[in-house]
């Protein structure tokens, strides 16, 4: 499976493309663009996709604003994005968008020890809430809720 990614900020956007098997990934391509010198992102993944990568099967982009309905309006770049149109021109059977900062939330517990850093030390095994706060172009914040 060929898995495109994406972190869409109003300063730069980093575009990857994975090969899984399901257990285990491998980057095949990634590369950072400046969002301010491209007008969409369409137009920075036609400078990413070139002939020779494989067809992508599914596609995930962290964009930094919110999304309704598979369409985001970014809130620091003049975009608007939506999951139907990638998915229509660049062929990806399933496009999917979500905030940025609910990205990052979803894959704090993906982070090896030595990408973390302890401002309090919890208990082992606590079950609760997750919060995010990030700063960068803007100031963002994410939580996760535990539901037993």
């Amino acid at each position: 499976m060929h898995i495109l990614s994406g972190d869409i900020g109003g300063t730069k956007t980093t575009l990857a493309l994975f090969e899984s098997n399901g257990t285990a990934s491998r980057v095949l391509a990634r590369k950072t663009f400046s969002s301010r010198q491209h007008d969409s992102l369409e137009g920075v993944l036609r400078q990413f996709l070139t002939k020779d990568m494989p067809a992508q099967d599914v596609a995930c982009f962290g964009l930094a604003g919110p999304i309704h309905d598979g369409i985001c309006l970014t809130t620091n770049l003049p975009w608007r994005v939506e999951a139907k149109n990638l998915s229509g021109e660049f062929g990806i059977p399933q496009v999917f968008l979500i905030n940025d900062l609910e990205a990052n939330a979803w894959s704090i517990a993906q982070l090896p020890e030595k990408d973390l850093h302890t401002l309090h030390p919890g208990k082992p095994d606590a079950a609760g809430n997750r919060s995010i706060v990030s700063a960068g172009t803007g100031l963002g914040e994410a939580g996760l809720f535990w539901d037993g």
